[in-house]
């Protein structure tokens, strides 16, 4: 994997500050530099970028000299080393403990194992160098996305709700945008949330949206319209890419898509949940491709409080429930009055 990559994906995991415009002002000589060392000495790119970065900025450190980590020699401790210098501590270490891991804490220790009372650890080291990797193939998946600008003009699929729902639902959502998220790691998804944007029509409103409204609020789609103009889209979604579908919100179409810059890089619009693009994008972990705290999320603007939201239209009638009541003490009356002449004859 080429250090230029490397230290892009690199870039992306930091937030700006003085050193990483020195690193993106320098890319050219740190990318040549890192390439030349990595194959001078048989050192992952990856884990001299990760250990340079962590030990001095790549150099950017003003403290550091210039060094990226390594002295010059043994003994010329002060004096501060380059790319090669570092390279070569890395490679002797691996020499030794047959392990980049372990490689790592030798740098740091002069031992196979353990690790520095002060600083970065090892297993630090080697989960930047991980994260670099997966950041790379990450971008190269994103820019491939984004160079196929018809992507998002083909026409809508016919798939049925049932299709992509465990508690099937048999009707064809006409229209619907098909949004894929990335995972939320930190909250515990190993798959991304899905969400469909659909017109409120006779089936939409028939099969999702009146269960959740009080009786007698709306009986038809039409009779939802004349109460709330506004109201043209329901949204509904699916946790971690399995399990029952949810309705979400209601309100325009527009709000309630992926709401500014934030949501929109983590939600994908695709033509269908199965396609590759989509599975990949659901098993991408957002925190991988921008950092938290790099970005602040705009709340929806769509309306969770749902007009009309109650018990729901498919409960008995409160007069039925009235009747079956009577008929119910009737019952117990004739039962009763039954026994009572019983016990009478005895």
């Amino acid at each position: 994997m080429s250090a230029a990559a490397l230290l892009a994906a690199l870039l992306t995991l930091y937030p700006e500050t003085d050193r990483t415009r020195c690193i993106a002002s320098r890319a050219v000589e740190i990318t040549a530099h890192a390439d030349d060392s990595a194959a001078r000495y048989g050192v992952p790119a990856e884990i001299l970028l990760a250990t340079g970065m962590l030990e001095s900025a790549l150099g950017c450190d003003p403290r550091s000299g210039g060094s990226w980590g390594a002295p010059i020699s043994r003994t010329r401790r002060l004096v501060a080393g380059n790319s090669d210098h570092t390279a070569s501590a890395l490679a002797l270490g691996y020499e030794r403990c047959a392990s980049w891991l372990d490689a790592l804490s030798h740098f740091r220790t002069g031992r196979c194992s353990g690790s520095p009372p002060i600083g970065y650890t090892p297993d630090a080291a080697m989960r930047l160098a991980e994260r670099l990797n997966a950041r790379v193939e990450i971008l190269e998946t994103l820019r491939e996305l984004l160079a196929r600008p018809t992507r998002l003009t083909l026409p809508w699929p016919v798939d049925s709700f049932a299709s992509m729902a465990t508690e099937t639902v048999p009707v064809h959502l006409t229209g619907a945008e098909y949004y894929q998220w990335m995972r939320n790691r930190e909250g515990g998804q190993t798959f991304g949330t899905r969400t469909i944007v659909a017109p409120i029509d006779d089936t939409t409103f028939s099969s999702i949206l009146r269960p959740h409204l009080r009786w007698g609020y709306a009986s038809s789609a039409a009779a939802y319209w004349a109460r709330h103009p506004h109201i043209t889209h329901l949204r509904i979604r699916q946790s971690s890419g399995r399990g029952d579908w949810e309705l979400e919100g209601v309100g325009s179409r527009e709000a309630l898509r992926p709401q500014g810059q934030a949501q929109k890089q983590f939600a994908l619009q695709v033509t269908s949940f199965g396609t590759p693009s989509a599975i990949a994008w659901g098993r991408t972990a957002d925190s991988d491709v921008y950092p938290i705290g790099s970005y602040e999320l705009r709340p929806c603007s769509h309306n969770t409080d749902i007009p009309g939201r109650g018990r729901s239209s498919l409960f008995p009638h409160p007069l039925v429930l009235v009747g079956l009541g009577v008929l119910w003490v009737g019952f117990l009356s004739v039962v009763f009055d039954d026994k009572s002449e019983k016990q009478a004859a005895r």
